[in-house]
């Protein structure tokens, strides 16, 4: 019962992430050619345009899933975002990125390759879950893993906190587990995250956050840095 509670809390505020994502993606995104690193399979990358009339390009690592996102029409290449991305300096006019950074170890070369292929004044959407939201606080105090990092291992979807939403779910994505791909290694405040963007020379615009458990999902908008998630709009200097 807690489970399905809580369940209901984290969907009500990712649906308020996503679309707080699309906002500002309409309101800073210029342009015509957008990238979405960490794709997936496409399926999000196509949301994010909010119908504009753009060229889609996106960089996911597990190939299965990179193919389906090109048949959708994505531009994807496939390979680590913790190298060299594969096009030029100033390429594009917005870079997306949404619960990417918590897989990755090298934020550094994440973030300063992003911002190499931003053209000048270019807009970055990047988007996280919170490891000081009040359930993550929560789960620290009764001594159990934070919800946001229960996903750490290969062998079992959830480790170390009786409460997490996807513990007893079945191990579908096993196979699609490529280079851990699906695990969480760094968690990132959204002070942190400010932080990080700007000594990679980003001048952020604007930072929403979505769902507080267990008050509903709209309370996050109000208190940004104890959310469940956030997303934050910044520009290339």
């Amino acid at each position: 019962m807690i489970k399905e509670i809580f369940l209901k809390l984290f969907n009500g505020g990712s649906r308020l992430n996503e679309k707080n994502i699309i906002y500002l993606c309409n309101k800073y995104g210029k342009g015509t050619k957008w990238l979405d690193v960490g794709c997936d399979d496409g399926t999000w990358t196509l949301k994010i345009t909010h119908n504009k009339n753009v060229q889609l390009y996106g960089v996911e690592v597990v190939k299965h899933r990179a193919r389906i996102a090109s048949k959708k029409g994505i531009a994807v290449s496939i390979g680590s975002l913790e190298k060299k991305l594969p096009y030029q300096d100033g390429t594009f006019d917005l870079v997306h990125s949404n619960q990417v950074i918590e897989h990755l170890y090298n934020l550094d070369i994440f973030v300063s390759e992003i911002r190499r292929v931003l053209k000048k004044n270019g807009i970055l959407i990047i988007s996280t879950e919170n490891p000081a939201s009040w359930h993550n606080i929560f789960a620290l105090v009764m001594g159990w893993q934070m919800f946001t990092t229960t996903n750490i291992s290969a062998k079992k979807r959830s480790i170390g906190n009786p409460l997490a939403i996807h513990s007893e779910s079945p191990f579908a994505f096993q196979q699609e587990n490529t280079n851990n791909a699906w695990e969480h290694n760094k968690t990132l405040t959204p002070r942190a995250l400010t932080e990080l963007l700007k000594i990679h020379s980003f001048h952020v615009l604007e930072k929403i956050g979505a769902g507080y458990h267990p008050l509903p999902a709209f309370f996050g908008k109000l208190d940004t840095n104890h959310s469940h998630f956030y997303v934050v709009a910044a520009q290339k200097k």
